[in-house]
């Protein structure tokens, strides 16, 4: 099933807004990042190394704020469904307002790089410059 979601949401996200802003991670049950795109193009679109990704949760994220949010939409995915979503949050790193829609669903025959034995997907589609909402903090 991940390879029918992925090549869905990734055709459909790099036709609006180029390869290069398309990412992917990929959570085990526990809520922990255990894997993500290669390239690194999920840690930099929320302001982390490839290494810091890794291991990290909701918590560690831009996104933190929502992390309730998170939690609903997770738990829906565990359910089988296939979520969508918009997320603003602010990158520290680039010192702007950044906005991703993404689409999330669970994939119950896990990798065999993880313990895991199934994991929560998520591709993302970096929205900002397309829209024209990146906005620099003024004081």
């Amino acid at each position: 099933m991940i390879r029918v979601h992925q090549e869905y949401y990734k055709k459909i996200f790099e036709n609006v807004v180029g390869h290069e802003n398309v990412g992917w991670m990929a959570k085990d049950l526990s809520g922990h990042i255990v894997n993500a795109d290669d390239s690194g193009r999920f840690a930099r679109m929320v302001g982390l190394s490839q290494s810091e990704l890794i291991g990290s949760t909701t918590a560690d994220l831009p996104w933190s704020n929502l992390e309730e949010n998170v939690r609903l939409a997770d738990s829906l995915v565990r359910l089988g469904e296939v979520r969508e979503m918009t997320v603003i949050y602010w990158h520290s790193l680039a010192d702007e307002w950044r906005r991703v829609v993404g689409a999330k669903w669970l994939e119950k025959d896990a990798s065999e790089d993880t313990d895991s034995t199934a994991l929560l997907y998520c591709m993302v589609m970096d929205v900002s410059e397309f829209l024209g909402l990146g906005k620099k903090f003024s004081s």
